[in-house]
């Protein structure tokens, strides 16, 4: 009788150890050296590195992001960050042009910040200056 009340707790022992096998193996198989996370995922870790002043790793992060998700508008924005925080300023300018058009279109307020990041690392450069958003009007 008391090998029959432990059966549920057996059973379900299994049946966890199966979930758990199942999903290793799932992650496992995805081949990506950043497992089964979605592009939000890995903006949020940059994010968390950049906190850290992870830099490096967050850029890391991002470039694949933006490879894997050239649109994703977010990951460039954070990327852009990440470069203002290392001084690169040549790639910072050339994502920089990347975003330029669609942020002019859509969203200035993001764009003044870029821009205001880049002035910090290129002032002379005419991209960044606030007359640049006039002659694109």
């Amino acid at each position: 009788m008391e090998l029959y009340g432990q059966w549920p707790w057996l059973a379900a022992t299994l049946c966890l150890l199966l979930i758990v096998g199942l999903l290793y193996r799932k992650r496992r198989g995805q081949g990506d050296h950043y497992g089964a996370m979605s592009k939000l995922d890995l903006v949020a870790e940059a994010e968390i590195l950049l906190h850290y002043q992870r830099y490096a790793e967050a850029g890391k992060l991002l470039k694949v992001e933006i490879d894997k998700h050239p649109g994703n508008l977010d990951a460039k924005l954070l990327m852009l960050k990440v470069l203002a925080k290392q001084n690169m300023r040549i790639e910072f300018e050339l994502l920089a042009r990347d975003v330029y058009p669609q942020l002019i279109e859509s969203n200035l307020l993001a764009w003044e910040k870029v821009a205001k990041r880049g002035r910090k690392l290129d002032p002379a450069n005419p991209l960044y200056q606030p007359h640049a958003i006039e002659q694109h009007a």
